[in-house]
Formats: structure tokens, sequence, C-alpha cells
């Protein structure tokens, strides 16, 4: 599997295609053999983010959720510091021995380093926070969130039939041009419901972008 998947791949479900489809896939793009994992890829990836769409919270709740969740850790944190004298809190470990107190080191010492390890650990849970709160970008919804996702399908198919095969996707009806015929055999497979009006509007896109320098993220 390609590098630039390992992160989308996390949890993502493969579409396994049966070598009748790979064929047809084949056929329209002279793709290797070793892309067929990578687009099966793609396309779970694809499905993946169709069908969680609905349940997906909006970008305002997930930064009000980090941001909450930043000041939970900063407040137990603070409590944990507040822990000057760390003796005091342990102080009925303490127990009656033979020519006065004893006290409970070792559990006395775990505490210290557990505290010392808490806050160490919390204070790089709170940027992190931070950094994923300032990391939300606004995300298209209903009918333009969908456009978006057939626009991510086809350019990760069109940049994975470049890195194999060296072609660039084109809308041309030469009949040695089998770029877009690829493209629509892979759509059909990812979601039947696409319509070939989607799907070319998405390639028209991609075209214009890649022209111009410019990609869209494989990271979702």
């Amino acid at each position: 599997m390609a590098q630039k998947w390992a992160n989308v791949a996390f949890g993502i479900s493969p579409v396994r295609l049966s070598d009748e489809q790979w064929a047809e896939m084949v056929r329209y793009s002279d793709l290797p053999d070793k892309a067929r994992t990578e687009i099966e890829i793609i396309l779970g990836t694809y499905r993946h983010f169709r069908d969680h769409d609905a349940a997906r919270p909006a970008a305002h709740q997930m930064r009000t959720y980090l941001k909450n969740m930043r000041k939970d850790i900063s407040a137990l944190r603070k409590r944990l510091e507040t822990m000057d004298d760390f003796d005091a809190p342990f102080s009925y470990f303490e127990h009656e021995a033979p020519g006065g107190l004893a006290r409970n080191t070792t559990l006395r010492l775990e505490g210290q380093e557990l505290r010392e390890n808490t806050i160490n650990s919390l204070i790089s849970f709170e940027r992190w926070f931070g950094r994923a709160h300032s990391e939300v970008e606004d995300m298209p919804r209903g009918k333009a969130r969908k456009a978006w996702n057939i626009g991510w399908l086809v350019s990760a198919l069109a940049s994975t039939l470049e890195e194999y095969s060296g072609k660039k996707i084109t809308r041309s009806n030469k009949r040695t041009d089998t770029s877009a015929e690829y493209i629509r055999a892979a759509c059909r497979i990812a979601d039947p419901g696409i319509g070939r009006g989607a799907i070319d509007e998405a390639m028209k896109r991609r075209i214009k972008g890649a022209r111009g320098g410019i990609a869209l993220n494989f990271v979702r």
C-alpha cells in the first residue's frame, strides 16, 4: 500500500473488486496489478465518508467539544499542581510502629511519581486539543458535500492513474483516450447512484485544477 494512504486507510473497509471489475478498469487505464489495493482503498474511503456524513457533527459542534475538553483537562491539571505539600494528602498512609510513627514511603513516592507524570501528560493533551481546535475546518454540507465527495473520488482516482501510468485524465472523445471511461467505471463501482453529469463535472474541475497546480488532498 502506498504510504500516502496510511492515515486514510485506518478504519476504512476497502471495496474488494471482482476480477471482472478490475479487468474493466485495467482495460481503460492500463493500471498494473500493484495498484489494485490502492484503488480498493480509494473506493472504500469514498463509501465510508458518504455513509457517515449524515452523522458527522458540524464544524462548530466539534470546535465546542474540543474547547470544553481542553478546559476540563486544564482544570484537572491545576488541581494536581495545587498539591504542593504532597506529604499532606498522604498523611493517612502513616501508621503506629515501635518508636513512633512510620510512613509507607513506597506508596507516597509512587503517588508523587504518578502526579508528576500525569501533569506532564495533561499538559501535552492541552496543547493537542488546542491545536486540534484550530485545525477544524468548515466543510460543505448537503448537496455541496456530495459534490465535494465526488470531486475527491475523481481526484484520487486521477492521481493514482498518473502515479502508476504517467497518464492524465482528459474528457477527450478520441478512441485512444479511455481515461474518462476509467473514471466513470470506478465511480459506478463506488456508488451506482452517481450520475454521469456529476462525474463529468468533477473531472472538469480536476483537469482545471491540475493545470493550475491544484489538487484535492487525500487526507479527509
